[in-house]
């Protein structure tokens, strides 16, 4: 079942309505049934005025349910009938001097009740009425009961609520409004069992013999003389309809006990799911937890191999900054210290060329001194010769005038071959070639000063 059984709203008795004539044999019923599924009327009558009989027939071809429905001893009627959704609602009266027709023109809904009073004057019945419109305004005639009219205008000054009115023959009435009920029926035990009833009465019919039924919450009394056919059918209505409603009952209760055992269900579903959900919450929490963990470190061991590899990529650059600077330096420095050997040698070639220089000329003034020592010599020899030739023979043995190599300079190693070879930096020139090449393989100083040889020269004579 999807939705909630609906319930039987409202008591049995309110369900009925129920009218005498003259006895207890003539009479209206009507039912407005509910089995919780649909509901429906149902309408019998016996032995009623033919007019009223035959609009509720025309109302039940059409699939009408009378709504309000009362008539008299005296031929007058009304009637009201809608479709059983609400709509529809119609008229119907005859044989009545009420206003109707004005009422129903001119009020949304309206209440009809009629009855009779006796004519004193022109003997007879002559008819009485009361017109409710929703309850408070209301229109009545002219002979209506004292009491009643008291008691309507009470209620109207007041804006209390009039539940229903039955008017009967000789100005009986019973009205049912918010305060309570009050009637004048003219009947000892109908009086009494009023007066001794617990239960809302709803509905209550007197027939002109004094026969009469009063409808209540959940059960009726009657008196004696009532049709058994009449007895029968609201007995077998209260029974069906307390049945129905039983039911009713039953399918709410198991439908609220199922929808118990279903909430019930889908709470502990809901709990489940709940907890359930806090469990995949906290384990994905936790493989959050895990993971963030996790990434932390592999991010923290990524930014420790980054900075590593930074420091290490530092320390190469400044490494090979280093080394850049330091082969610059030592470009630098081994360009200066070419620089500087370039000039040392250049000043060095320099220095050997004024050195050279000066030692040509040193050698060759030495060689022209020599050589002019040697020609003064010869010249000193040519007139020692000369003298001698003059000196007698006699002293010339103790006077040796050698003649020959005297003018060649000797190597001072081998004692054997000229010297020809100068040293530099001293300038002795004392070595014979083969001799100078043995001096710088072996002593490199020089044999005469002792001064460390830088190099050695060849000195070429003019005269050789």
């Amino acid at each position: 079942m999807s939705s909630r059984p609906e319930r039987i709203r409202g008591s049995i008795g309110e369900r009925i309505r129920v009218i005498l004539v003259d006895d207890g044999d003539e009479w209206l019923l009507i039912l407005n049934k509910d089995n919780g599924e649909r509901k429906w009327q149902s309408q019998s009558w016996k032995d009623i005025p033919s007019a009223v009989s035959k609009q509720i027939n025309n109302c039940i071809k059409k699939d009408r349910k009378v709504t309000n429905v009362d008539f008299n001893s005296e031929g007058a009627w009304y009637i009201e009938a809608e479709k059983y959704d609400g709509t529809g609602a119609h008229h119907w009266w005859g044989g009545t001097n009420a206003p109707i027709e004005d009422w129903v023109e001119n009020k949304d809904s309206i209440q009809i009740y009629l009855g009779t009073d006796e004519d004193y004057y022109y003997g007879g019945k002559e008819e009485t009425n009361v017109l409710i419109e929703r309850g408070h305004g209301f229109e009545y005639s002219k002979n209506l009961p004292r009491q009643l009219k008291d008691c309507l205008k009470d209620c109207n000054k007041r804006r209390g609520i009039i539940n229903f009115i039955r008017l009967f023959d000789e100005n009986k009435y019973f009205i049912s409004h918010d305060r309570g009920t009050e009637w004048d029926l003219g009947n000892r035990h109908i009086d009494d069992t009023l007066q001794e009833s617990t239960e809302n009465v709803h509905d209550i019919a007197l027939a002109n013999d004094g026969s009469w039924i009063i409808i209540n919450d959940d059960g009726f009394e009657s008196s004696n003389g009532i049709d058994k056919s009449l007895i029968k059918a609201i007995e077998n209505f209260y029974s069906d309809q307390r049945r129905w409603m039983r039911e009713r009952k039953a399918e709410i209760r198991d439908y609220d006990k199922e929808q118990s055992r279903l909430a019930e269900e889908a709470r502990e579903r809901s709990q489940r799911e709940a907890r359930l959900q806090r469990e995949r919450e906290e384990l994905e929490r936790r493989q959050r937890a895990e993971i963030e963990a996790r990434l932390q470190r592999e991010m923290d061991e990524l930014q420790r191999r980054e900075r590593e590899v930074r420091e290490a990529a530092e320390a190469r650059r400044r490494a090979i900054e280093a080394e850049i600077a330091r082969q610059a330096r030592r470009r630098a420095i081994e360009a200066e210290i070419l620089a500087r050997q370039a000039a040392i040698e250049r000043e060095k070639l320099k220095q050997q060329s004024i050195f050279q220089k000066a030692l040509i000329n040193r050698v060759t003034e030495e060689a022209n001194d020599i050589a002019e020592a040697e020609r003064n010599i010869e010249k000193r020899k040519q007139s020692l010769k000369q003298t001698l030739e003059i000196i007698p023979e006699s002293a010339r043995p103790k006077i040796s005038v050698e003649h020959g190599n005297s003018s060649k300079n000797v190597c001072v190693v081998c004692q054997d071959e000229n010297a020809v070879m100068a040293i530099v930096p001293c300038g002795h020139m004392c070595l014979c070639a083969e001799c100078s090449s043995s001096i710088m393989t072996n002593d490199k100083k020089c044999p005469l000063c002792r001064i460390a040889i830088r190099e050695i020269m060849k000195i070429y004579f003019g005269n050789n």
